[in-house]
């Protein structure tokens, strides 16, 4: 069971290391709809403008360094029903 173990550790670590892990790409797309259902906006309008804010072309491109920053983006977006 331990190589098991093994294999999933090497499988998980062998993503680049300043990429988002699985559990903040769940984390921001989750966020996403909120946000969206919240403001009463497609998912897919509030998904283009953290794309272009971020000036990415989807999300796994954004590094883990800029997660907080995602975060905070996603919380405080403007929409013209705010």
């Amino acid at each position: 069971m331990s190589s098991m173990h093994t294999s999933a550790n090497i499988s998980v670590n062998a993503q680049a290391p300043d990429a988002f892990t699985k559990l903040e790409l769940v984390s921001v797309r989750a966020l996403i709809g909120y946000v969206a259902h919240n403001r009463n906006v497609n998912e897919l309008f509030v998904r283009k403008m953290l794309l272009d804010n971020f000036k990415v072309g989807n999300i796994e491109e954004l590094s883990l360094n800029q997660y907080d920053a995602v975060i905070r983006f996603l919380i405080d977006l403007p929409t013209n029903n705010r």
